[in-house]
């Protein structure tokens, strides 16, 4: 079965702060769109792939892909960022958002932005 986002709502008036890969979890740093870094808030998900620069768009409300990072995540997990803005199951409290799915690392999880 294909994921499928359903995107609520985008922003995108913002330059990045490098070349930055579509579906990660990124935040504003120093006026710029970057990655979030470990187990940061996230303003949303980078919606495509970006040079450095370049004006970014980012979903922030509604069910998004998102790449997951290292150790993988679960069906009805709350999730956080790594270093690089993949999703990661989180036992925080900064919640990024809730996995519809589970997958292992290097795939994709659909997750509902919080």
């Amino acid at each position: 079965m294909e994921k499928t986002q359903y995107k609520l709502q985008t922003i995108g008036n913002m330059p990045a702060s490098a070349d930055l890969v579509a579906k990660r979890l990124v935040k504003i740093s120093s006026g710029k769109i970057a990655y979030s870094g470990l187990k940061e808030k996230a303003l949303g998900v980078l919606e495509v792939e970006v040079g450095q620069d370049e004006i970014a768009s980012i979903i922030v409300q509604g069910i998004v892909l998102v790449e997951v990072g290292a150790g993988g995540v679960t069906e009805m997990a709350d999730i956080t960022s790594d270093a690089n803005g993949k999703a990661i199951v989180d036992a925080t409290g900064k919640t990024n958002g809730l996995s519809l799915d589970t997958v292992s690392a290097g795939g994709f999880t659909r997750v509902k932005l919080i």
